[in-house]
């Protein structure tokens, strides 16, 4: 080799330092050193960031905020989904259909039970102790022979209208019925007719349903309608009008549906 010096060149870091140097080594009027230029640019960021609504305590905005998203409870039932329909067992059971030639009594006891009609004797005997323990008056226990016979003579002067239930017994010979005053006496109808029941009086509970005294009978009904018939997927239902003259809180007024 020769006697002529290498010369290195300087590296990246060392230029790269020397450049910083520079940078630092300049004086800004106003500012004894660094420290101070960032706090003050950050004293004007936050004063070109302040609203009018800042003097807000966060208590306050997070009571705010909760308040917004409280959830609100509402009264309604999940509807349950939509199950597919067997039409296989559609319309009148197989044990009906089987009946050859049945009486209207055969088909009156398959709505009507027995098991209904003993729970009237009872019921019908035990509110007539009841009111015997009040009045001291003397009465003749029934039984399901005569309850049967009871029913029947409604069903009857449901047909044939009279004014008054006592008509049929009338001595006048076009209002008598024969049949019906030989079935059972009159007094004896009114007996029964005041004394029926089908649910006991003391037992009856304070916030009790309207339709407490009626309602082993109703749901004895609804039991033996869907027992002897299997509804379809489509049913149409309609309403009707029943006169009646009694005190009820059920009652309605409607003028436009006279009857």
């Amino acid at each position: 080799m020769s006697d002529e010096e290498a010369v290195v060149p300087p590296s990246d870091l060392e230029s790269d330092c020397s450049e910083c140097d520079v940078g630092f080594d300049v004086d800004i009027p106003g500012f004894d050193n660094e420290n101070d230029l960032v706090l003050q640019n950050r004293r004007s960021d936050t004063s070109s960031d302040w609203d009018s609504d800042d003097h807000i305590s966060l208590a306050t905005i997070r009571t705010n905020i909760i308040r917004q998203k409280e959830p609100t409870w509402l009264k309604s039932n999940k509807p349950d989904p939509p199950s597919s329909f067997d039409e296989t067992d559609c319309g009148v059971p197989d044990f009906i259909k089987k009946l050859i030639k049945p009486t209207p009594f055969q088909v009156f006891q398959l709505f009507i039970s027995d098991q209904l009609l003993d729970r009237i004797v009872y019921q019908t005997n035990l509110y007539a102790a009841q009111g015997h323990i009040t009045s001291g008056k003397k009465y003749t226990q029934t039984d399901i022979d005569e309850i049967k016979v009871f029913l029947g003579i409604n069903i009857l002067m449901g047909i044939k209208h009279l004014p008054s239930y006592r008509d049929h017994w009338s001595s006048e010979p076009d209002l008598h019925d024969y049949f019906i005053s030989n079935l059972m006496s009159v007094n004896r109808f009114r007996w029964l007719l005041g004394n029926l029941h089908l649910n006991d009086n003391i037992s009856m509970p304070r916030n009790y349903d309207k339709l407490y005294k009626l309602r082993p009978f109703l749901s004895s009904l609804e039991e033996s309608f869907q027992r002897c018939l299997h509804l379809h997927e489509h049913v149409a239902i309609d309403e009707g009008m029943i006169r009646f003259k009694g005190r009820n809180s059920l009652k309605q007024y409607m003028p436009k549906t006279p009857i």
